[in-house]
């Protein structure tokens, strides 16, 4: 068993002017415009870019620290599953529309895989409990969770972070920003994912589960008068990631009716269920697992989109 370490390294090219120990007000747009979070009659969670940072949130899924109510489960696939105070949609197809949508600066990601890169260099993110249909469209039934950017600015600014966790893995974000002429500001950020393989096969020596994802985000923010401001933006990611693999824990059928035939296919069915009883059981190690030695669980998955407003 590797031993568990972590380091984390952040550098900050612009000094906070935030006092210690001060109070901030944040600003939510729950709404759609600008409100003190006290002064919005939702229920909202709310964590500022320092927030999110300081509690490790990488990916959507981790905002379960700072919204309780928020749960998250990862699906046979990959694709994140998302449920607010008990309401969700438990389908993990890629075509599935959730029931808690995810936005990114208002942007809808129409479904849940779409979400590995929204956590990249944010102002803060904002999650929006109960329906929001009224404001956030049909398919937030349970919720909403409303990522803001961070955008350009005026003054030069750059920042890095650097850590190194469990069977090599290595997080790295950074982003630039600051003036290109008088009028034009720009921002960029990229942020990377590198891991080994953690998962192990209980009948060989296999191994899965190793990690490669690239994040970025590119922005100009154009001033075109004292009240006219012109955002345009790309997002996008790639993940070469393994799919993680099931553990067989047990198996227990279910009855509907003593009365009701269980199956058309008998036979077919007890021979199945004896497949399943062959193989080894994962027992209580989290890293065990089994997977088909012709099964390919490497993936490609790639997603980009641009925004102006």
């Amino acid at each position: 068993m590797k031993k568990l370490i972590s380091i984390g390294i952040a550098i900050a090219l612009a000094p906070s002017i935030a006092g210690a120990g001060a109070l901030e007000e944040v600003i939510v747009t729950a709404q759609k415009r600008s409100q003190s979070i006290n002064d919005v009659g939702l229920s909202v969670s709310a964590a500022t870019g320092d927030q999110i940072s300081d509690a490790g949130i990488t990916d959507t899924g981790d905002l379960i620290k700072v919204s309780p109510g928020l749960v998250f489960t990862a699906s046979q696939n990959g694709t994140p599953l998302f449920s607010l105070r008990g309401v969700g949609f438990n389908d993990y197809t890629l075509g599935a529309s959730p029931a808690v949508s995810v936005y990114v600066d208002e942007v809808p990601l129409a479904y849940g895989a779409f979400t590995k890169g929204a956590t990249l260099d944010l102002e803060r993110v904002e999650v929006l409990k109960g329906p929001q249909g009224l404001l956030f469209g049909q398919n937030s039934t349970g919720g909403a969770i409303n990522y803001i950017a961070a955008k350009p600015t005026q003054e030069l600014e750059a920042g890095a972070k650097l850590s190194y966790g469990s069977f090599n893995r290595i997080d790295t974000e950074a982003h630039v920003s600051g003036p290109l002429s008088e009028n034009v500001a720009g921002r960029v950020a990229f942020a990377t994912t590198q891991a080994d393989e953690w998962q192990e096969s209980v009948g060989s020596n296999r191994e899965l589960g190793k990690e490669d994802l690239f994040k970025g985000r590119a922005q100009l923010q154009f001033d075109v008068s004292e009240r006219t401001t012109i955002l345009a933006g790309v997002n996008g990611w790639n993940d070469k990631s393994d799919t993680q693999a099931a553990q067989l824990q047990g198996l227990q059928l279910q009855y509907s009716s003593p009365s009701e035939p269980l199956v058309s296919d008998t036979v077919e069915t007890q021979n199945r269920i004896d497949a399943f009883f062959v193989q080894p059981n994962a027992k209580n190690n989290a890293r065990s697992a089994e997977w088909d030695e012709d099964r390919d669980l490497s993936r490609d998955d790639s997603f980009h989109n641009s925004l102006y407003g």
